[in-house]
């Protein structure tokens, strides 16, 4: 039953892969880059990946130590340059509609999406000193959900909830509110790096991870490096189909939270 469950976590990081790839390529063509086609982002954000994964764990440490801390410093930024559009009132009244089918339904989807914490496990095979685990597991879950709160809160404080709901990629529209005395007017600049450093560095932990559990099923590895670029070529291809229509988009997504879930 063991090896059942490892292929039913290579499928669903296989799924992973796809969605980091389709919702980069589509938040960039839809919102920043226009002219820029879906097969051109994806040319340049898939296939470089796998130079990085097929380096060893080494790589992938030295690239998330440095880009993590970038992406929480631009996160920090933005959330300075944004504060004066917020208004607190926004959030009130809470519970509005009280807890209702939809309201649970929103929490299955977003505890599934969530559920892309486990991409980590494959990697606790490889952690050599497990004695401060637990705590570095809990400042880092902390770290991530005062983020999550700031970023949610944020942009209903921003939009109102009624108008949130019908916005795509509201992060990406909040940034463009940005404007001190006309000098200061490149929030773009920020969020565009979170967007591509952030689901850069999901997919490529993704990848190294789905890779770990493919050697602990021991293939050779002459097959893993074969699976290496097949996966590339079939996650380019299905993430081209999937970000070319953004409704679809939403709609796999949503399939996709549930399949996590």
């Amino acid at each position: 039953m063991g090896n059942f469950f490892i292929w039913l976590l290579i499928i669903t990081l296989f799924l992973t892969l796809i969605e980091g790839a389709s919702v980069e390529a589509n938040a960039m063509h839809s919102t920043l880059l226009l002219e820029t086609p879906i097969w051109y982002l994806l040319l340049f954000f898939v296939f470089p990946c796998i130079y990085i994964v097929s380096k060893d764990i080494v790589a992938i440490v030295i690239i998330v130590l440095l880009l993590i801390p970038l992406i929480m410093f631009s996160g920090m930024t933005l959330g300075i340059l944004t504060a004066k559009y917020k208004k607190y009132q926004y959030l009130f009244p809470i519970f509005e509609n009280g807890i209702n089918m939809n309201f649970l339904k929103c929490i299955m989807q977003m505890l599934g999406l969530y559920g892309c914490v486990s991409i980590t496990l494959p990697y606790l095979s490889r952690v050599k000193d497990t004695s401060k685990l637990m705590k570095h597991g809990i400042i880092g879950l902390i770290i991530v959900i005062q983020m999550q709160i700031v970023s949610v809160s944020g942009l209903v404080m921003t939009f109102t909830p009624e108008r949130l709901v019908n916005l795509i990629l509201p992060k990406l529209l909040q940034t463009q509110l940005v404007s001190y005395a006309r000098f200061i007017e490149y929030g773009e600049l920020y969020v565009l790096f979170q967007v591509v450093a952030g689901w850069l560095l999901k997919y490529i932990v993704t990848f190294y991870a789905m890779l770990i559990l493919l050697k602990e099923l021991k293939l050779k590895r002459k097959a893993v490096v074969n699976i290496t670029y097949i996966t590339s070529f079939i996650v380019f291809i299905s993430a081209y189909i999937a970000a070319n229509d953004t409704f679809l988009l939403f709609k796999l997504l949503n399939y996709y939270s549930y399949i996590c879930l």
